[in-house]
Order: C-alpha cells, then structure tokens, then sequence
C-alpha cells in the first residue's frame, strides 16, 4: 500500500525552506505553513505550482490535516 507524502516532508526532502517555497509559488510564508498544517482546502492552482516544484504528481501528495 501507497502512503502519500506530506506537504511539509515533500519540501523538506527537496530543501526548500518554507520561505524558499512561498517565493517560488508567489506566496507568503504563512500560507506555505497553514497549508501545511492542512491543505484540505488549499486552491488547486497553488496544489499545481508547489507539485510542479517539488517535482510531484498531485496523486502522492498527502491531502488532509497533517499529524
């Protein structure tokens, strides 16, 4: 069985900082933070920008409240 992969844990195994992530998705910081803490209602085009950065089908990324 497949487990997906956290917001957080993806950014962290490619080495962004959240910071490094915000400016890269034309974000603030914060919201790379709230959606990592629970992307259940995070808008599919910021889901698309922060897949295509991290190198990552929407698929395997982890969406609900984190743990």
């Amino acid at each position: 069985m497949f487990n997906a992969i956290t917001l957080s844990s993806a950014r962290t195994v490619c080495g962004y900082t959240q910071e490094e992530a915000a400016r890269h998705c034309g974000v603030s910081p914060i919201i790379i933070e709230k959606y990592e803490k629970d992307c259940t209602d995070m808008p599919i085009n910021l889901a698309c920008k922060i897949s295509r950065l991290y190198d990552i089908s929407l698929d395997d990324l982890y969406i609900g409240k984190a743990e």
